[in-house]
Order: structure tokens, then sequence, then C-alpha cells
């Protein structure tokens, strides 16, 4: 398949999934304008500068040779797994806490009896000993959405931070308040 056909494959795959408003194939100024702002973004900190993060999952998008944005409205699901999306890690990297999604709280449980939520679905873990100042770690997730589709590899997503969403969904003409974006990236096989 030539690179033009993949990319309609991927285009058309996409914008026909539910929840999927649109798709837009990012420029090589917008992924720097990105870049951009996800440092600045890193640069603040989070829960309002307390505490480090690093957005690996956008880090990981814009390193693939194409990289997508999805506009995205409240009934899309994500095709990969959730959980692990979000930790808090030390400099060794050990997971202190993580989001977890429904599908492994009562495990994790199980598996940690002295565990606790800070948030519905954030776990907290204790017993550790932090390695380090501890830091939020927005990671990458695999997405399933392009499976089957001939002439993709190294497929992979990113959350944008909610400072880089906002000016992105500006960008594209989507400022409603219940439309979120994320951002695909992928390798062209030759």
């Amino acid at each position: 398949m030539d690179r033009e056909s993949v990319l309609e494959s991927v285009l058309t795959k996409l914008r026909s999934t539910p929840g999927v408003k649109d798709v837009r194939q990012l420029d090589p100024e917008v992924r720097e304008r990105i870049r951009n702002l996800e440092t600045i973004a890193e640069g603040r900190g989070a829960i309002g500068g307390l505490m480090k993060f690093r957005n690996r999952g956008v880090w990981e998008v814009l390193e693939r040779e194409i990289c997508m944005v999805m506009i995205l409205g409240q009934d899309y699901k994500l095709s990969g797994n959730t959980s692990g999306m979000v930790h808090i890690v030390d400099q060794a990297g050990q997971v202190l806490g993580e989001f977890v999604g429904p599908e492994r709280k009562a495990q994790i449980l199980r598996e940690k009896p002295d565990a606790f939520f800070l948030t519905e679905d954030f776990m907290m873990y204790s017993g550790w000993r932090s390695v380090g100042e501890p830091y939020f770690l927005i990671d990458e997730v695999v997405l399933h959405d392009l499976d089957g589709i001939e002439g993709v590899s190294k497929v992979t997503s990113g959350s944008l931070t909610s400072f880089s969403d906002e000016v992105i969904r500006d960008m594209f003409g989507f400022s409603g308040p219940k439309e979120w974006t994320r951002l695909i990236g992928f390798d062209l096989e030759e």
C-alpha cells in the first residue's frame, strides 16, 4: 500500500469510530506548538505546581513518523488499557500511586489490602520509601483503533494536558465543554 492510501485508510477508520468528531494530521508547525505547550505545562507542574510531572505519552506520540489529533466527544471509549495511564512515581520508577480503571480496582484491593483511594479512580499504595522526589507520569496508551490496517506500525496515543488540549481544540474550531483531544502516532511500514 502506498503512503497516501495508508493515511486515507487511517483517517477513514478513525473518523468512523463512535465518539470521534474529527481527526487531523499534524503538520510540523502544530507538532512544534504541542512540544512548546507541553514543555510549559511540565514546567508549571501538577496540582497547582505542587508536584512535577512528565507527559511521556505525548512525547512518545511526537516521536512517531505520523501524528494525528482526534477531537472526541463524551461517547468515545479508549480501545486501549487505561489502567496505569497516570502514575505517581519516584526517581527509581517505583509506582507510589496510579489511576485504576474499573477492571483493576477489585484486583488491586485483593493484592494490596493496604492500598487506599485518593479519589474514586486514583489509588495510592503504602509501605514505600520514595527514592528522590515523586512526580506524576502521564503515560502512553497503546490503542487498537488501527488494528488491521496494512502499513501501520508502532501505534500509540497520549493525552494532552488540559492547557494544550484547549489550545489545540480552539485551533481546529472545537471548543465545546464536552469535547477533548487524544493524540495518536504511528510509523508507516516500508
